[in-house]
């Protein structure tokens, strides 16, 4: 008997394993949420700047394959699902679905892309896989691309309208794939009449090489004028200045600034052009700063050093001339955050360039983490010409830069005109000169003043490290805070030349090393009485131009000085 029961036993639970089936013992219902939007992002960056929902009764046309089959269903937001004609459950294969959703719905047939204006239609996308039996919840972003076109205020007073017209449109999309269709012989033409904000903003083809023709009708007349090809990529925006170059050439703006510093290095940037900024003459470019301009934070992450070493030792150097006509910029962040052979607002100055008339404030360097073997405040290496150039109240804070001066980190070229004032150097371990950290030319008619580099290993006031080749005359310093190591005039000397040049005389003028030197005077700093002829500050600085300077130097102009406040001696700029 017991072994009967046994068998019997052993037979039931073997039935139960048998006809109980664990592939399909659970059905997952659809469920589709979700009505978010991300905003267009910004040409620069992948980040969104915020969300938007749709709004309540919104409709789209659902699309999916796979785990999951839809072919179209038009679905309305019910104000927590989707909801329309849907399957109740997922397919029995367990596989992912792969889905598509479209507000405005499309669909194959009687797509509506262009409006009776012949504006493109702003479409959303919700493009997504969902594991399978998933809840799906639907995020969305824009099919297109956004162009922004502000016309600057002088021309937007005048104009009456304006036209744009996209060299590419969109003929068709396939809702089950959102590959686009485009024609280049169908085009349209968008309509504004003069907005007050001076700002013109309509949905385009996400299309490589899309040119936009544009026509200003204005009081004056018609404009017409074209946005070079360029291209566009889905869900991006993109914003383009126009405004008249007659009599307007130049850098006006830090917008301007920024896309200067872009294009003179070879990028593209938001339909802008170098042609904008500068005059050719004689083969010869000249860009104009036509303003004071300050930078916000944001606004520096977007500055290019001007001319830097490229991938694979590739030299672009700036080659033209930068005319800052006595204007400020203010407020500039200079990082670095890989490593550079040379960095600073122009990162290399090459043999026919020139810089000039600039004054910088309030300029910042930080290097806390990567090396930089040249870095100056101006620029990091100059081969050319840097002229009445101005460096105040700034600051250079780094633990990794190794050769770094107030104008430029390395000096082979001409530095002449110029100055570094109520500047602060900042580096245990590092050494700085103030006009420029290693001369290998000429530093002439030039001047540093309370400057600080108490936190240096070594610093000089007008160059750290002379070598072979390298001269300095007619210079001076004034009431700098030296490190332990230094030299009110250069710190080190490898060779090369100083003379007619000038220190006060409660500090050295030479730390160590050779040079040649002549005629190196101290002087009274209370009084700019030299100690060892009797003679005015004032009056040897300019008896060396008129004497020695124009006649030495032909083709260089110097800045000739006087008294200014304070008994301080100063340029005198034209």
């Amino acid at each position: 008997m017991k072994k009967i029961f046994i068998t019997l036993l052993f037979s039931i639970l073997f039935a139960g394993c048998t006809t109980e089936s664990p592939h399909h013992s659970k059905e997952y219902p659809v469920i589709i949420q979700g009505k978010l939007c991300n905003t267009f992002f910004s040409e620069k960056s992948r980040t969104v700047s915020s969300e938007q929902s749709l709004p309540e009764l919104s409709t789209i046309s659902f699309f999916s394959s796979g785990g999951l089959y839809v072919d179209g269903s038009i679905l309305t937001y019910s104000g927590t699902n989707w909801q329309g004609e849907l399957p109740k459950k997922w397919e029995e294969e367990e596989i992912p679905a792969h889905i598509l959703a479209y507000h405005p719905p499309v669909l194959s047939d009687n797509q509506s892309i262009y409006n009776e204006k012949e504006e493109l239609q702003d479409i959303l996308i919700a493009q997504q896989t969902i594991p399978y039996g998933q809840p799906i919840q639907l995020s969305f972003n824009h099919l297109f691309s956004q162009i922004s076109f502000s016309v600057s205020p002088e021309l937007n007073q005048t104009l009456e309208k304006i036209e744009f017209t996209p060299s590419a449109s969109i003929s068709h999309i396939n809702p089950e794939t959102s590959e686009i269709t485009y024609d280049n012989q169908i085009k349209h033409t968008i309509f504004f009449e003069q907005k007050e904000d001076g700002i013109y903003s309509f949905i385009i083809p996400p299309y490589d090489n899309l040119s936009i023709d544009i026509t200003l009708v204005t009081l004056k007349g018609r404009i017409q004028t074209t946005l070079p090809s360029h291209s566009f990529s889905s869900g991006y925006s993109y914003n383009c200045l126009i405004k008249t170059t007659e009599g307007n050439i130049g850098i006006y703006t830090s917008e301007d600034f920024i896309a200067f510093t872009q294009l003179i290095n070879g990028n593209e940037y938001k339909g802008r052009s170098l042609e904008e900024f500068g005059t050719t003459q004689n083969g010869v470019t000249t860009y104009y700063l036509q303003n004071d301009l300050t930078f916000s934070e944001a606004q520096c992450a977007e500055l290019l050093d001007i001319g830097w070493i490229k991938t694979g030792g590739h030299e672009l150097g700036f080659k033209d001339i930068f005319d800052g006509q006595n204007h400020t910029l203010s407020n500039i962040i200079l990082s670095t955050f890989t490593y550079r052979l040379r960095t600073g607002l122009f990162g290399f100055i090459d043999e026919t360039g020139v810089v000039k008339n600039l004054h910088l404030s309030q300029i910042s360097y930080s290097s806390l983490k990567n090396k930089c073997s040249m870095t100056g405040l101006l620029c990091g290496e100059n081969r050319g010409l840097i002229d009445g150039c101005r460096v105040t109240n700034s600051l250079f804070n780094t633990t990794k830069s190794t050769t770094s001066g107030g104008i430029a980190g390395i000096n082979k070229g001409f530095i002449i005109n110029c100055s570094v004032e109520q500047t602060e150097f900042s580096f245990e371990d590092g050494s700085y000169g103030g006009i420029s950290n290693i001369n290998m030319k000429g530093i002439l008619n030039c001047f540093t003043e309370q400057c600080s580099y108490k936190e240096a290993a070594n610093g000089a006031g007008i160059c750290n490290e002379q070598r072979d080749g390298g001269y300095i005359e007619n210079c001076f310093t004034h009431n700098n805070n030296y490190p332990k190591a230094y030299g009110a005039l250069i710190y080190k000397g490898n060779g090369g030349r100083i003379s007619k040049s000038y220190h006060p005389n409660t500090v050295k003028a030479i730390g160590s090393g050779q040079i040649e030197n002549e005629n190196i005077f101290s002087y009274n700093p209370t009084t700019y009485i030299t100690t060892d002829n009797s003679q005015s500050l004032l009056d040897l600085l300019n008896q060396w131009i008129d004497n020695e300077g124009i006649s030495k130097y032909p083709s260089l102009s110097f800045y000739h000085w006087k008294q200014g406040d304070n008994s301080l001696i100063i340029h005198i700029r034209p």
